[in-house]
């Protein structure tokens, strides 16, 4: 529960960009240095002044001494006043002050002019302390800052009451590094790839939502046990399985009382063959059942994802159009051809042969267009829903990403049943885990999955053999289809984003 606030100030109360460019611009021409356009020098909003001026402009110590002393001439007597706090960001103060919620400043600039700007803005009475960097130089980094603050605020003993609010990665690494928390705001001047990749708690998108998260936090919130954790990530699979079987259980009981009304007996294996030979049929029963109850598990976790302000339990939904949808198909269908080279040319399916089988019962070729919408279409929907949808993130909220990867894909292979089938299921449920975590949404894998059924159920009824029966052939195929698998991986799975890219719209995105 979090009861104290710290706010980084640049970036996230105040939208300065204006005063700390210019100022830096003016250092750079004093020493003689090029001067970038002001879009260009964003970057130094946040990160500690003297490192950014060695790093930006390749300065030696001394240089950048002295560019902090050029900029500082400009800046204290101007451009600390090109500044404007974001909107609603006093309303979210006063919301806050009014939940008994303790605030303070934690911000990289000299201490002095974090005071005088926020009694600028007349916002300095909300702060029970203003913590910034020395004059002389020192504590300058986020660590040290958050650390002066936790101490000024005597909460040494309780850090797991703090969080702090910051626009730059730099603020997520030094509340790691002091032991608390961080809210991330994509409204400020860091890069949201860097953002990300820091890991900071939640990620709000305006002041609202950091009003939001706090305050969802700031509520008693009852801790999950390990129990609790692990039935949560079970019971989906037992209701999976369990749908399924009891599908299956009452046609097949439905075939027994057809053979003893219709011949006094009852054959188990000719009901076997029959229950195999209605499959897709199957699929259409069960899948019935499955996709609305996992729909409002899926929209019930999310709901309680945002009640909770938990940022890593929550993805944001990225551009998932029609250019995606082609590439995560074309991906899936060469990856989904190579695996089963790889099954066939292993022997594998001589070992065993039931796979073979089972894999033939999947087809009603009688009925092509049922086959087609529940193994194709319905089932992939089904299986999403519940290990990615459910069991994978459920998984990823507690152990990350990677965990939850490997996790979800070995359980999506168990639950075929098979050898074969666990090392096909097991290989694909690890893209598909890679295209939800890359799209953050749960149609990227479910299209990746129908397009997976959707080509074997097309090369099924087309009887066309994928596997070349000359070995040397076979090997150069699987050469290429390996290079297309890899191209095709990088352009589905890699985000095209310019690495500087500043986030822009700040006002829009804070309302």
């Amino acid at each position: 529960m979090w009861k104290t606030v710290l706010f980084d100030l640049d970036g996230t109360l105040t939208d300065s960009a204006e005063g700390i460019t210019k100022s830096v611009q003016y250092a750079l021409e004093k020493l003689g240095k090029e001067v970038p356009e002001l879009e260009n020098l964003q970057c130094f909003v946040g990160p500690p002044l003297k490192e950014m001026f060695m790093e930006y402009a390749g300065l030696m110590d001394e240089e950048g001494t002295q560019a902090v002393a050029y900029y500082r001439e400009r800046y204290i007597p101007t451009g600390m006043f090109e500044n404007h706090l974001y909107p609603r960001i006093i309303k979210m103060l006063d919301l806050f002050e009014k939940e008994g919620i303790t605030m303070a400043v934690a911000s990289s600039k000299p201490e002095p002019l974090v005071k005088q700007i926020l009694e600028h803005f007349g916002i300095d009475d909300y702060f029970k302390e203003i913590v910034g960097s020395e004059m002389n130089g020192s504590r300058v980094h986020k660590k040290d800052v958050i650390e002066e603050a936790v101490k000024r605020l005597k909460m040494e003993n309780r850090k797991d009451e703090i969080v702090l609010v910051g626009d730059t990665k730099y603020d997520v690494e030094g509340a790691k590094e002091a032991g608390i928390q961080c809210i991330a705001v994509t409204y400020g001047y860091g890069v949201q790839e860097d953002i990300e990749a820091a890991q900071p708690v939640y990620i709000a998108e305006s002041v609202s939502d950091v009003a939001e998260c706090v305050l969802s936090q700031h509520k008693k919130v009852k801790p999950e046990t390990t129990g609790y954790k692990f039935w949560r990530i079970l019971y989906p699979i037992l209701f999976h399985v369990g749908v399924t079987e009891l599908v299956g259980s009452v046609a097949m009981a439905a075939i027994f009382v057809m053979q003893f009304v219709e011949n006094g007996v009852i054959d188990v294996m000719a009901g076997a063959e029959k229950l195999i030979s209605i499959n897709s049929f199957l699929v259409l029963g069960y899948t019935a059942v499955l996709i609305p109850v996992t729909i409002w598990f899926f929209k019930k976790d999310e709901w309680k994802r945002k009640d909770q302000g938990i940022r890593n339990r929550i993805m944001k939904p990225g551009k998932f159009g029609a250019g995606q949808i082609v590439l995560v198909g074309l991906f899936f269908i060469i990856y989904s051809v190579l695996l089963n080279q790889l099954i066939e040319w292993s022997g594998m399916h001589e070992l065993f042969p039931g796979y073979s089988e089972l894999a033939e019962g999947l087809y009603n070729a009688e009925i092509q267009v049922v086959s087609y919408l529940a193994v194709a279409i319905l089932a992939p929907i089904a299986e999403e829903l519940v290990y990615r949808g459910l069991v994978y993130r459920r998984i990823r909220d507690y152990l990350g990403v990677k965990s939850a990867t490997f996790i979800s894909a070995a359980i999506f292979g168990l639950v075929h049943g098979n050898v074969i089938q666990f090392l096909f299921a097991f290989l694909i449920g690890l893209a598909l885990a890679a295209v939800y975590e890359r799209y953050k949404t749960i149609w990227a894998p479910i299209a990746g999955h129908i397009f997976v059924n959707l080509f074997s159920c097309v090369m099924t009824f087309a009887a066309v053999e994928v596997v070349p029966a000359n070995d040397i052939t076979a090997v150069l195929i699987f050469a290429v289809e390996g290079m297309i698998v890899v191209i095709l991986g990088v352009l589905t799975l890699k985000k095209w984003k310019p690495k500087n890219k500043v986030n822009q719209n700040k006002e829009e995105a804070a309302n």
